[in-house]
């Protein structure tokens, strides 16, 4: 089973670092007790639909979750850097939240697991893949992603995916 958390949602989860995690993987035996782990994974296997094993897995995880404050600039900036697609400036974003860049930079790396501007770069990467998933032109996508030019897009693409966008986009698991 695989569980997506939100930006910051798995702060509240996890007692490894969140940023020890980013774009990797946790064995859950690292986090529950193998007889929680078990009482799960029977669970799961006499759930008849997928709907039941989802509510069993949003159980187990609200049970063990710790109550931790939420970091509202942090989340207000995670929505902004949503809304727009992860084109902006993230000095820009850090005065609008009256924060320095480093202060801003500090507290986002440490319920998000990254930076900021690597948050914003993933966004952005995200909405590529979206449109050229709804058929959109690789030069669409330069110009309306907020690259300068195709060169920009093929150099970060490359950085996060080890591929240039074409040769991407010709697997069938970019589809999946």
């Amino acid at each position: 089973m695989v569980v997506l958390f939100a930006a910051a949602g798995a702060r509240g989860f996890l007692r490894v670092s969140v940023g020890y995690l980013f774009n990797g993987i946790l064995v859950m035996e690292h986090e529950a007790r193998r007889s929680e782990l078990g009482l799960v994974e029977e669970q799961l296997f006499e759930a008849v639909h997928d709907d039941e094993r989802v509510r069993v897995v949003e159980r187990f995880l609200r049970e063990r979750t710790k109550e931790r404050t939420t970091d509202f600039v942090v989340s207000e900036v995670v929505d902004r850097i949503r809304r727009s697609r992860g084109s902006l400036r993230i000095d820009k974003l850090a005065r609008e939240v009256a924060l320095s860049q480093s202060a801003l930079e500090r507290r986002f790396r440490r319920a998000v697991g990254t930076s900021p501007k690597k948050f914003a770069a993933l966004v952005r990467l995200r909405n590529v893949v979206r449109m050229r998933r709804a058929g959109a032109s690789f030069t669409e996508i330069t110009y309306a992603a907020g690259y300068a030019d195709q060169p920009h897009l093929i150099k970060d693409f490359r950085r996060f995916t080890g591929k240039a966008p074409d040769e991407f986009f010709r697997t069938a698991s970019a589809f999946c």
